[in-house]
């Protein structure tokens, strides 16, 4: 068997363009991966400040909830007063 080495010019070239054309879409694909990291690090920025923000509604919801329970308790002391309980005679609660 024999192997022909010659080559043509026109096979020069078509191995010239796979290479360019390789090269090429390496740096395309780092350029959107570099692309792509930025994005990541301004959507990683944005969840930081969405969770101190989750953070701090959780506090409000929180005293909110204190706070109902305060009135709750205010309205209850105050609707055994109008009926006469807690002040004079013994509170429902007490015993």
């Amino acid at each position: 068997m024999v192997v022909d080495w010659t080559f043509r010019v026109s096979d020069f070239v078509s191995l010239l363009g796979f290479v360019i054309s390789a090269v090429s879409i390496i740096l395309l694909m780092k350029s959107d991966i570099r692309a792509v990291g930025l994005r990541l690090g301004f959507l990683e920025e944005n969840v930081k400040g969405l969770t101190q923000k989750i953070d701090q509604l959780s506090q409000i919801l929180n005293l909110m909830g204190k706070f109902e329970e305060r009135m709750g308790a205010l309205r209850r002391d105050v609707e055994d007063l109008r009926r006469g309980r807690g002040f004079i005679t013994p509170s429902s609660t007490e015993g």
